[in-house]
């Protein structure tokens, strides 16, 4: 679990800068890059997911900071979040980011520079939506029989299966989410 563990907060530190340095631009640059935004916390989510499964609660919320607080090793000790929580919070923000991306459209402006930056979906609007919802989906199915989750994961997976007009979903494997290597 070492190399796992050592991954996944490298990519988390990354993430975090990522959003700090995004977070720094002004509102016009945020509008315009807002999909590679959303794009980004769908492939963190995933790779967070996998990590919760495999150990329990992790250090989060506060996790790779170490940037933000200056190289200040004494504040930059996270505590460890709860898997709940976590599920929680990315649960509620897939279900957002996947409304959003119903009616986002991606400014010509930025649109050639995603396509070229996108290495999972090369800048496909209905990819994202589908690895959106799928992940969401396999979220929910994930956490069906817990007590805490398994009213809501009931509830939004009917929501999901019953609306793939809204809720469009990965079917086939030339819709999968992956970094193809050649």
């Amino acid at each position: 679990i070492e190399e796992r563990w050592n991954k996944y907060y490298a990519g988390l530190a990354q993430y975090k800068e990522f959003l700090r340095l995004f977070d720094s631009q002004n509102d016009k640059e945020k509008a315009e890059k807002r999909v590679i935004l959303l794009a980004a916390k769908i492939i963190f989510y995933d790779q967070t997911q996998q990590m919760v499964d495999l150990v329990g609660d992790i250090p989060w919320t506060q996790a790779g900071l170490l940037n933000t607080n200056n190289g200040d090793y004494t504040i930059s000790y996270p505590k460890y979040d709860k898997a709940t929580d976590i599920y929680t919070t990315m649960l509620d923000d897939l279900k957002s980011i996947g409304a959003e991306l119903n009616d986002l459209e991606v400014p010509t402006i930025f649109a050639g520079a995603f396509r070229t930056q996108d290495l999972i979906n090369n800048g496909n609007m209905d990819l994202w939506k589908k690895y959106c919802n799928s992940l969401r989906l396999r979220m929910l199915t994930r956490v069906s029989e817990s007590s805490q989750f398994s009213a809501r994961a009931q509830t939004e997976i009917a929501g999901i299966i019953e609306a793939q007009d809204k809720n469009p979903l990965i079917l086939t494997n030339t819709d999968n989410a992956q970094l193809d290597i050649f």
